[in-house]
């Protein structure tokens, strides 16, 4: 005789799309995929990130990993794999429009009832923003590593680069009342500006 699969209980069924909803919520990325790495599910969170989540289904997992990190993503999957050990890692994933973002993940070990191992599940973090700002402070502290009269000039030159801006001025009060200044370095349409002082009073400076 075939024993037929009994039927999900009342509960479970409510529970779905309570589950459903609430992976809807999640802004983290939750992937689940199979021993050699191909997806069997990715949250609605991907949408932001890669391909519609169905669209996900079966693919390499490591196919959009950033070239020069795809090795040490690999190896990081296998010890999760070989050992059953969680591994944090960051690495680098190109996006839908082929953009780099910086991805942290945490991997753990799926395992059946049996203990066997089945799959793994990695929740992830988009930190591209977090890292970017990184990147600016420590090439802006690089630059502004400086005394004397070197120093204002590079601090606006980074200024404007770093914050994709257009204008970057560092001035000082002239008078007590401070309703004038003197420029002492101004970064403008990419190039530098000589000094000189303007009136701020009733002006938005």
């Amino acid at each position: 005789s075939i024993e037929e699969t009994p039927a999900p209980s009342p509960k479970t069924e409510e529970a779905i799309p309570f589950l459903t909803a609430v992976f809807d919520s999640i802004t983290d990325l939750i992937a689940i995929v199979d021993l050699q790495g191909r997806r069997l599910y990715n949250s609605p969170s991907y949408r932001n990130l890669l391909e519609d989540p169905e669209e996900l289904r079966g693919t390499d997992s490591f196919a959009d990993i950033h070239p020069d990190d795809r090795e040490k993503v690999r190896r990081a999957f296998h010890e999760v794999v070989s050992t059953g050990n969680g591994v944090r890692l960051e690495y680098r994933l190109m996006d839908i429009a082929g953009e780099v973002r910086f991805i942290e993940s945490q991997s753990n070990l799926l395992r059946d009832e049996e203990g066997k191992p089945e799959g793994v599940v990695i929740i992830s973090r988009d930190a591209t923003g977090r890292k970017r700002a990184e990147e600016s402070l420590l090439a802006l502290v690089s630059a502004t590593a400086k005394s004397g009269e070197d120093f204002f000039p590079g601090l606006v030159h980074h200024l404007a680069n770093h914050l994709g801006v257009r204008f970057a001025l560092v001035s000082e009060c002239t008078d007590e009342s401070r309703d004038r200044v003197r420029v002492l370095a101004y970064w403008a349409d990419g190039r530098p500006v000589p000094s000189f002082e303007y009136d701020v009073a009733e002006t938005t400076c």
